[in-house]
């Protein structure tokens, strides 16, 4: 199994980071910054103190070139506390669901006149030989397109900001 863990500081208020992470349009974008090659989002629940999301994607395969077919679809689960601003996500691989495991945590924090926001995930893939280098790039891809996801984060914001002075 191999771990991986992520970190941005985010230059907005913990609550605005939160607002904009469970709403189906912002899992969808990230999905596109992720290579997704299609997207479709929807809130399953929404109780006030709990809301859950998936994400139906189809995104490039892993699978060594050749092997197996181009793209494979997934099912992404993230299941939002509201109250402390914490979620458990989850991806089914449709088409290896018992070999391939992908499941984490994201957590937003204040910190200062910001926020911190942390990815911890784990990835397993029971596949001999190859299984553990392709956790291995796809750990390394999620780490580096954490990064990317954060400044997507502070864009937004600061558009609709500055949609809300005029």
């Amino acid at each position: 199994m191999k771990k991986y863990e992520a970190k941005t500081r985010i230059h907005f208020p913990a609550y605005e980071v939160v607002q904009l992470l469970y709403t189906p349009e912002q899992l969808e974008d990230e999905a596109r910054l992720d290579g997704a090659i299609s997207a479709k989002a929807q809130v399953k629940k929404n109780d006030g103190k709990t809301i859950v999301l998936v994400v139906d994607r189809e995104d490039p395969s892993r699978a060594p070139a050749g092997k197996y077919s181009k793209s494979e679809k997934n099912i992404l689960t993230i299941e939002w506390n509201k109250e402390t601003r914490t979620n458990n996500w989850k991806v089914k691989v449709l088409s290896m669901p018992k070999m391939v495991k992908v499941f984490g945590t994201t957590r937003v924090e204040p910190d200062g006149d910001g926020c911190l926001l942390t990815e911890k995930g784990y990835i397993d893939i029971k596949v001999p030989i190859i299984g553990n280098m392709v956790a291995k790039k796809l750990a390394a891809d999620l780490e580096r397109n954490f990064l990317k996801k954060g400044k997507l984060i502070e864009e937004k914001l600061k558009r609709k900001s500055q949609q809300h002075k005029r």
